[in-house]
């Protein structure tokens, strides 16, 4: 398989009314095998078979009937095979018009769709990997893949910055803001991330506040005087409450 490094964008026809448009820039193209007979390219054509994930079957049959057809006796054919579907194929599909992808309905459409927007995210992740970027915080150029990166923005600083920002801001207490290391971006972070990128003492000093704070929230917690731990009221107005630690 190869990929189109050209941006498109996947219509998904949601119900009569709504439509969802999901731009990506890699779209999978389909794998051709082709078998060379032994009077081949003199008296016969290669022997193809197309096959894609995501490709209608009607859409293969006719990739297959067209690349035979562009094959006349004494022509080696494979290498123009090989150029047509690189390069020309996803623009002659009739359900791509002006790089816009609206897939025909069928009992595998929401698969189809993952599918195309996972590629997509992967091949983007491994030209990212490939690449060389400036940390934006400390400006020291790293390799893609030495970097931590956001997935949902897609915004990035080197791994010493990126803690950096998390474990200050996790000691101020200030979990609400755990967004993008990007200033200007309100991306929440994954707590998965989170867990990946920090060491353990500093990944249960925000599970502790994590947890503080959602009991600082509930009316019928207070907090024990003595050992700084929840305490149990016996409901929102009564001003007594049994500590879980003190008893």
């Amino acid at each position: 398989h190869s990929s189109e490094p050209t941006p498109y964008s996947i219509i998904v026809q949601e119900d009569a009314d709504r439509q969802m448009d999901h731009p990506v820039r890699f779209v999978p193209l389909p794998g051709i095998r082709i078998y060379f007979p032994f009077s081949y390219p003199k008296y016969s054509p290669p022997i193809v078979e197309v096959f894609s994930l995501w490709l209608p079957p009607k859409h293969m049959s006719d990739l297959e009937m067209k690349l035979q057809s562009m094959w006349t006796p004494g022509l080696n054919v494979a290498f123009d095979w090989t150029e047509y579907v690189l390069h020309n194929l996803l623009s002659e599909l009739d359900f791509v018009k002006e790089r816009k992808i609206a897939l025909p309905r069928s009992p595998n459409y929401q698969i189809i769709i993952n599918y195309l927007l996972t590629f997509d995210e992967q091949i983007e992740r491994q030209e990212f990997n490939h690449g060389e970027y400036e940390c934006p915080v400390c400006f020291t150029k790293l390799p893609g893949k030495s970097l931590i990166r956001v997935p949902k923005c897609r915004h990035f600083a080197c791994k010493t910055c990126f803690v950096a920002y998390l474990s200050g801001t996790i000691t101020s207490g200030n979990i609400s803001h755990l967004t993008c290391v990007n200033t200007n971006c309100k991306t929440v972070l994954p707590e998965i991330m989170l867990k990946q990128i920090l060491d353990s003492e500093m990944y249960e000093k925000y599970e502790k506040f994590s947890v503080n704070k959602a009991l600082s929230l509930m009316g019928d917690v207070a907090w024990c005087p003595e050992c700084e731990s929840p305490a149990m009221k016996e409901d929102e107005n009564s001003s007594v409450a049994q500590c879980m630690i003190c008893g």
